[in-house]
C-alpha cells in the first residue's frame, strides 16, 4: 500500500488485526480529532496494526466541514473528477481500508441550542450491531448505506467487513465528548486485540435501534423547519416538520428526526426520519 499523508500507523511485532480509526472526515467535528490526538500520544499497540487517520486535513486545518465536496459521500469505487481534493483523498483512504479488517469513524454534529445535552449515537449496518453494543451509546441507526451511499462505514459494509460511525456529541462543545471518544476507541481496539486495556462490560441497558426510512434533500431556498427540533427527537404520526413552497411536510408515522438543519444548501439533506425497530444482537464481530 502506498504511503498516505496524515496517517499515524502504530504496529506491534506481534501479528494481529489491522484496523483504522478515522477522525476529521468533516473537518469541523473536533471531538473525534481531539480523541485521535490523544490516541496518537498515548496508544500502545500490543498486537496487529492501528491506523490513526486524519481523514480530511485541509478541512481540519480550516475548521470547516469540507473543502470542495462531502468526503463522507465519496467512499465509492467510481470514476472521479480529479479537480476535487476530496475525491482523490477518498480514493487513497479506500485503498487503506482495503487493507483493514475493521473501521471506527468518529464524528459529531451541530447542536447549537443545548450542546451539553447532545445524544451520542452509532451509525452502522446490521453486520456491526454487536460492535455497536460494546459502546456507551444509547441509539444505533441503520440504513444510511442504502439511503445515501458513500459513507466510510458503508464502504466497509459493502466489502463484508465491520465499519461503524459514532456520533460523539455536539460540534459546539467537543471537549465534553473526548472521554466518550477515548472510551469508544479503546473498546473498539480491545475487541480486536490491538490493545491490552479491557473495559468492564457496560451496565445492562437497552440500546434503541432505529432504521432509516426517509431521506429528504432540500429542494428550494424557501425550505424552513416548523420549529427547532433536537437531533433524534421523537415525532408523532402526521406531526408537521417543515414548509417548502407552501407545502407542509409531515411525518407519515411515529418516527425520530435526524440531522434537522434548515440552513443547508439546496441539494443537501435537510432532515432524515427513522423508525424504531426490534433487533436481536446475538452474533459476535470476529476479531
Amino acid at each position: 500500500m502506498k504511503s498516505i499523508n496524515n496517517v499515524i500507523t502504530k504496529t506491534s511485532p506481534k501479528p494481529g488485526t489491522t484496523v483504522a480509526v478515522f477522525c476529521g472526515v468533516h473537518g469541523n467535528e473536533r471531538a473525534g480529532i481531539l480523541t485521535v490526538d490523544r490516541l496518537a500520544k498515548e496508544l500502545e499497540v500490543i498486537a496487529g496494526t492501528v491506523h490513526l487517520v486524519y481523514a480530511n486535513p485541509p478541512a481540519i486545518e480550516k475548521n470547516v466541514r469540507l473543502v470542495n465536496a462531502d468526503l463522507n459521500r465519496l467512499f465509492l469505487r467510481r470514476d472521479a473528477p480529479s479537480a476535487s481534493y476530496e475525491y482523490g483523498r477518498a480514493a487513497d483512504l479506500m485503498d487503506l481500508l482495503d487493507e483493514c479488517d475493521a473501521l471506527l469513524d468518529l464524528h459529531s454534529y451541530p447542536a447549537p441550542v443545548a450542546p451539553a445535552e447532545a445524544v451520542p449515537f452509532a451509525i452502522c449496518e446490521p453486520i456491526s450491531y454487536p460492535l455497536a453494543a460494546l459502546f456507551d451509546v444509547p441509539i444505533v441507526v441503520s440504513g444510511f448505506t442504502d439511503a445515501e451511499g458513500g459513507g466510510s462505514d458503508g464502504y466497509m459494509f459493502l466489502n463484508g467487513k465491520p465499519g461503524i460511525c459514532v456520533e460523539l456529541g455536539a460540534n459546539e462543545r467537543p471537549d465534553l465528548f473526548v472521554n466518550l471518544g477515548l472510551d469508544t476507541a479503546k473498546r473498539f481496539l480491545a475487541h480486536f486485540g490491538c490493545v491490552a486495556t479491557r473495559h468492564p462490560p457496560l451496565a445492562t441497558r437497552h440500546q434503541q435501534h432505529l432504521a432509516l426510512k426517509t431521506f429528504y434533500k432540500k429542494t428550494h431556498e424557501d425550505f424552513r423547519l416548523i420549529r427547532e427540533f433536537k437531533n433524534l427527537e421523537r415525532l408523532q404520526a402526521n406531526e408537521p416538520i417543515a414548509v417548502v413552497n407552501g407545502l407542509v411536510l409531515k411525518a407519515e408515522s411515529d418516527s425520530h428526526i435526524i440531522f434537522p438543519y434548515a440552513n443547508r444548501p439546496v441539494g443537501i439533506e435537510a432532515f432524515l426520519l427513522a423508525k424504531e425497530c426490534s433487533v436481536s444482537v446475538s452474533a459476535s464481530v470476529t476479531p
